[in-house]
């Protein structure tokens, strides 16, 4: 049994980092590799527990 952690970002009305900075830390997050295909583990044998924050 394998258990990975995820780290969700999601933009917030609330004006805390510049729009432009927001779409690139999203951006960014969006474009990352999914760690369970990259380490070649079983997907029946894999739990992915998350969280998530805005921004």
């Amino acid at each position: 049994m394998y258990v990975l952690s995820v780290f969700r970002i999601e933009a917030g009305q609330e004006p805390v980092m510049p729009r432009w900075q927001k779409r690139l830390v999203r951006l960014l997050e969006k474009g990352s590799a999914n760690r369970t295909q990259v380490s070649h583990l079983p997907p029946s044998r894999t739990v992915v527990m998350g969280a998530e924050t805005v921004l």
